[in-house]
């Protein structure tokens, strides 16, 4: 019973922190369409359950840290931000991420302070906003891999990009926003082996490095000299 009554409540409460004057988290996350991501449907189940073990315990531990820190998970790494009145409050937030059963890494953008005001708070969503749009239109960028966060005129990147050029691309339309007032990057540039197997699932067929893991699993790797064969 009083589980239950715990799940109501945090729901409730997580109605309301989207209402607060700390809800500068772009929506993003949530509706990102995660079987097309880079990570794949699996690594965006994990760090959703991440997340979600880390609000269950802030508001365990202390409901007003459930109400000031917001989180974004991405490849098992925590990141972490909002403003807190006092530095104790920003490491018990710290070290609650790090205390969460799968947590690779925690990343730390809590500020200490006064919080936002309104006003600031309706800009960080039109920010988010309009950058979401100006990605999904750009041609050099491959929007659904970013997550989008804005903190006090703060644009976090989280994601993966497909190249260096794309990630230059993406924080150079990010920074010509108005009110935007630093981009903060966590994105990583995917590698030759994660691209060639994206376009194998594109394409509906294994690529060739994933031909060649399968042959080395069986024993037979192409990319050895066959010594069995007498020159």
């Amino acid at each position: 019973m009083i589980n239950i009554f715990r799940g109501i409540l945090f729901s409730f409460l997580g109605l309301m922190t989207a209402c607060s004057p700390l809800s500068f988290v772009s929506s993003t996350f949530s509706t990102l369409d995660s079987s097309s991501q880079e990570r794949g449907l699996g690594g965006y189940v994990s760090d959703g359950e991440l997340r979600t073990r880390y609000h269950f315990s802030l508001f365990d531990y202390d409901h007003k840290l459930f109400y000031y820190v917001k989180s974004n998970a991405y490849e098992g790494n925590l990141l972490l931000m909002g403003c807190v009145p006092t530095e104790a409050m920003q490491e018990d937030a710290v070290r609650l991420a790090w205390q969460v059963p799968g947590v690779k890494a925690v990343v730390n953008e809590i500020t200490v302070g006064n919080y936002s005001n309104f006003s600031q708070t309706a800009k960080d969503k039109w920010i988010s906003a309009k950058l979401n749009t100006l990605l999904l239109l750009d041609s050099r960028i491959r929007s659904r891999n970013y997550d989008i966060l804005v903190v006090d005129g703060t644009v976090f990147l989280v994601g993966v990009a497909k190249s260096q050029a794309e990630l230059d691309a993406a924080i150079e339309v990010a920074q010509d926003i108005s009110g935007v007032k630093k981009v903060v990057s966590y994105v990583r540039i995917i590698t030759n082996f994660e691209e060639s197997r994206r376009k194998a699932m594109d394409d509906g067929r294994p690529s060739d490095a994933e031909k060649r893991r399968r042959l080395r699993q069986e024993g037979r790797d192409p990319l050895k000299k066959n010594t069995s064969i007498k020159e």
